[in-house]
């Protein structure tokens, strides 16, 4: 029995090697089969190219996917105010109260019944209007509440007194009285506004512009506006009663270009790490000149600065409101001596107008300079500066006047020397670094208490605040 078993199981597996030995290879384009082989066919002749056989494999045919094209409809642009920032509200002609020509709208949604818009209203709004009242138009927008009939009568009333010109002055009644908003409440303020009282009372009897408040609840609703009051300073969303210090923050934020042009940069920085003394010897960036400033000779000074300004004007000018204050200590140790003397560089007036460059009305803010800017000197890169100043100072040696009316070059800017005190051909991104350069002999006059001649320091940690 077992034998006969084997011999079927035997013969079993004979047949199966036979049929899989006569099963056909299929090959996949532009493949062909050749003696039981795939061979490749590419300009389709029906022979092999160059008898090139490749492994034998299985045809498995290719499968089509089906993408789905989604037709847009295209959309209307969105609104966009000049900087291109999306503003989420859309100017109207409603009354305001700022400047004309101003571009900055601040708006609000609000609610009569509402006590916050009360507190917002006495609080907050009268200090907003006294500190950039001449920057922005502020408007209000009704936003009644869904729940109190009072509160969209209360809106229609002011609609109709604005018909008459007299928005304002029937806003301010409704805002002092928020739990006397009845009809007969707004009446009563319609004669205390000096309205026209038959035609305020036929426009409120009318609903002459319940369509336009709801209207201007969907605008609020699009714009998200979810409690009351709510305001919007171009595309900044405030949402509720906020402290005034909230307020002035995103106001400072917004208008932050517009505030800088009259209120000027104040700016202030102090030393807080080494400093370092640049000598004479071959420019860095020009080997061709082998005496110069701007070198890579570094010793270190035991030496401390502060500095502050206010970049009131922007233009070279002979009536410059800029100001600056500078002062630089430092301490040389006597040749053989263990003694030490006490330096003192103090700023002591700004030049306000260049010839060969602008001088910024004193100090520059955040400007291009040297390189191959024309500002400055071509023998250090070009850079943005925080700040430049050009100026004279007096340098005091232990108290006692040395030099005076020293041409001086200050400024705060992006890293031009590495961590080796090299300078670089670029300034890097990242990081700041100060110098100050006393010309001296390269300014006409050799500086006297001086070794070189001029004294030129730099540090690369500060503490910087604009």
């Amino acid at each position: 029995m077992v034998k006969k078993i084997s011999f079927f199981l035997l013969g079993t597996l004979f047949v199966l090697l036979v049929i899989s030995a006569c099963t056909p290879i299929y090959c996949s384009t532009p493949d062909i089969l050749h003696k039981g082989k795939c061979c490749p066919d590419k300009d389709k002749d029906g022979k092999c190219d160059e008898g090139k056989m490749i492994e034998e494999k299985t045809y498995v045919p290719e499968t089509k996917q089906k993408i789905k094209i989604e037709e847009k409809t295209p959309q209307k642009p969105k609104p966009k105010t000049k900087d291109g920032v999306i503003r989420k509200v859309l100017p109207t002609d409603d009354p305001f109260i700022g400047n004309p020509e101003a571009e900055t709208l601040f708006i609000e949604f609000a609610d009569y019944t509402n006590t916050n818009t009360q507190r917002f209203h006495k609080e907050i709004l009268p200090k907003l209007l006294e500190n950039y009242g001449d920057y922005i138009k502020y408007t209000f927008r009704n936003y009644p509440s869904q729940t109190n009939k009072q509160s969209l009568q209360a809106a229609e009333a002011s609609e109709c007194a604005k018909e008459q010109n007299k928005f304002w002055d029937y806003h301010e009644l409704l805002i002092e009285n928020p739990y006397s908003l009845t009809e007969s409440a707004l009446h009563d303020y319609a004669k205390q506004a000096k309205l026209d009282k038959e035609q305020f009372a036929v426009c409120l009897s009318q609903q002459r512009y319940k369509e336009e408040i709801l209207e201007n609840r969907k605008e609020g609703l699009r714009s998200g506006v979810i409690i009351t009051p709510t305001f919007f300073l171009d595309n900044q969303r405030i949402a509720g009663f906020k402290t005034y210090t909230t307020f002035e923050k995103v106001f400072e934020e917004v208008l932050y270009e517009q505030l800088k042009q009259i209120r000027g940069t104040k700016l202030s920085a102090k030393s807080i790490g080494k400093t370092y003394l640049i000598l004479e010897g071959e420019a860095a960036l020009d080997p061709t000149v082998t005496i110069s400033p701007y070198s890579n000779k570094i010793d270190f000074l035991d030496a401390t600065f502060t500095f502050t300004a206010e970049d009131l004007t922007k233009e070279d000018s002979a009536t410059s409101q800029d100001k600056a204050t500078l002062e630089v200590t430092y301490t040389l140790k006597r040749p053989q001596q263990f003694t030490k003397d006490t330096y003192r560089i103090v700023l002591k007036e700004l030049i306000t107008e260049g010839v060969d460059h602008t001088f910024y009305g004193g100090i520059g803010t955040n400007v291009l300079i040297n390189g191959n800017t024309n500002i400055g000197t071509p023998y250090l890169p070009s850079s943005t500066a925080y700040v430049t100043l050009w100026g004279k100072s007096d340098l005091y040696k232990n108290d006692i006047l040395l030099a005076e009316d020293t041409f001086t070059h200050f400024m705060i800017t992006l890293n031009i020397r590495d961590e080796n005190h090299k300078l670089l051909k670029r300034s890097k991104s990242t990081g700041v670094q100060a110098y100050l350069l006393l010309s001296g002999k390269y300014g006409g006059e050799h500086l006297q208490g001086t070794e070189q001649g001029f004294i030129y320091l730099y540090w690369n940690k500060l503490d910087f605040r604009q």
